[in-house]
């Protein structure tokens, strides 16, 4: 899923670098429950590719790779494949809730207005997690950086959620998200009912509006993979040339 930008050619081997014309996707559902990939990187705003219609999507989250997804439609849980656009049988996973979303240690996250539940999609087991006494703490969704640092759109505000605890500490004056998600360059990213998307910094919480995708959004999921370390490419590129003068 990367865009190869640059093409460096050295003693006849040629290398493609990957660099910042990398295009990163989240993924968002509709209030119809259709399920899009979103290029949050495209010219002129963000773009969406509908991957699957009726998909029950009320609610996504993202999956054990970068090839699937984790559907909760309110009533139970489904797993979708996204290259063969396939879903899986139910999972029996029933736990109600507006947020869901990964929490990069091996459980999933479900919260509402009293409660979170922790629970792991693949063997329909779930552990509820005391609430920290703060109302409406997931009126929107949950999403996990690539850190380990988790996340909650609240009615009004982002916050950092405690995942052992639940509790909270304020991060963003963001109001009104019922999406977020992480790209897999590490950028949050946030959506509304309105259809707007904005990149939210994490040093200081600001939003910047991205531009608007056409329709309400009802959730979001991140993209998940691994992506290069900066500069890793050229110092193999280096590498390569050292050793042909040497030779």
């Amino acid at each position: 899923m990367i865009r190869l930008s640059t093409i460096v050619a050295c003693g006849g081997l040629s290398l493609a670098v990957a660099g910042s014309a990398h295009a990163s996707f989240v993924y968002a559902s509709d209030l119809a429950g259709n399920l899009y990939k979103v290029d949050v990187d495209a010219l002129g705003g963000p773009t969406t590719t509908l991957l699957r219609t009726n998909a029950g999507a009320f609610s996504i989250a993202g999956g054990n790779t970068p090839d699937e997804l984790f559907i909760h439609n309110g009533a139970d849980m489904f797993k979708y494949t996204i290259s063969t656009d396939t879903m899986s049988a139910p999972t029996g996973v029933s736990t109600g809730g507006n947020a869901f979303g990964e929490g990069m240690n091996g459980f999933w996250y479900m919260g509402a207005s009293n409660f979170i539940i922790r629970h792991i999609p693949d063997d329909n087991t779930y552990v509820p997690v005391p609430i920290a006494g703060f109302p409406d703490l997931f009126a929107g969704d949950f999403a996990t950086a690539n850190d380990g640092t988790s996340y909650g759109a609240m009615n009004a505000s982002i916050a950092i959620i405690d995942k052992a605890t639940a509790g909270q500490t304020p991060f963003s004056g963001l109001a009104g998200m019922w999406g977020l998600a992480f790209t897999i360059d590490g950028r949050m990213i946030a959506g509304s009912s309105t259809g707007d998307v904005f990149q939210v910094d994490l040093n200081t919480g600001v939003p910047s509006l991205l531009g608007n995708i056409g329709f309400s959004i009802a959730d979001m999921a991140s993209e998940r993979g691994t992506v290069p370390a900066p500069g890793a490419m050229l110092l193999l590129i280096a590498g390569i040339a050292g050793t042909r003068r040497r030779r």
